[in-house]
């Protein structure tokens, strides 16, 4: 491709970004998409507009939403090899990582709902609590919450 093209591909993809971030310096999935197709419909390929992307949003301080998750997945995963599973009080130092990350974009029920459902869906242990079931009681608590 043009580095002409490229670089007019570029420009559309750095105002789609402010213009979609601009409250708040977070792209969620549903932006993203969004700023995807638009490099998408002018050509280019996908793994060249993901990366014109993060890069644009790295270089502008901006936080990707899927980046964060992913990330945020390896480290679950790390912490339940590493400690064999998740105990009340990792699960919410886990959940506020994830609100960091975010930079408040996410709350902080989100992120613990996000949590909920990388343990659920990769089937991590959970360390029981002494007198009391902690993961059903938060998962009640984020249904009615």
């Amino acid at each position: 491709m043009d580095n002409k093209i490229l670089d007019g591909i570029l420009k559309e993809i750095e105002t789609a970004i402010q213009s979609r971030g601009r409250t708040d310096l977070y792209i969620d999935r549903d932006e993203e998409r969004e700023i995807l197709q638009i490099a998408l419909q002018r050509g280019m390929t996908l793994d060249l507009a993901r990366k014109m992307l993060s890069e644009t949003c790295q270089k502008k301080s901006f936080v990707v939403e899927s980046s964060v998750l992913q990330q945020f997945e390896d480290r679950v995963f790390q912490w339940q090899k590493e400690q064999g599973n998740i105990s009340e009080k990792a699960f919410q130092a886990l959940a506020c990582e994830l609100f960091e990350k975010t930079q408040g974009a996410k709350a902080l029920g989100d992120c613990k709902q996000i949590l909920v459902e990388v343990i659920e869906t990769n089937d991590y242990s959970i360390r029981p609590g002494l007198f009391s079931d902690w993961f059903q009681r938060v998962k009640k608590e984020l249904d009615t919450g």
